[in-house]
């Protein structure tokens, strides 16, 4: 049960690091509307994971 827990944890920062990359890229290039839309795929990709789990 903790290399499953070690497996997810490692996932989910991976996620992270990918989603604080897309944000800051998309601060830089002065795209700050489009992140309404990221967070909602987000959201929906949490969900969807969650009721698949």
């Amino acid at each position: 049960m903790l290399a499953t827990f070690l497996i997810g944890l490692r996932e989910g920062l991976e996620a992270a690091l990918v989603v604080a990359i897309l944000v800051a890229y998309l601060s830089r290039i002065g795209r700050r509307d489009v992140l309404p839309r990221l967070w909602t795929g987000i959201a929906l990709a949490i969900a969807l994971a969650l009721g698949i789990g």
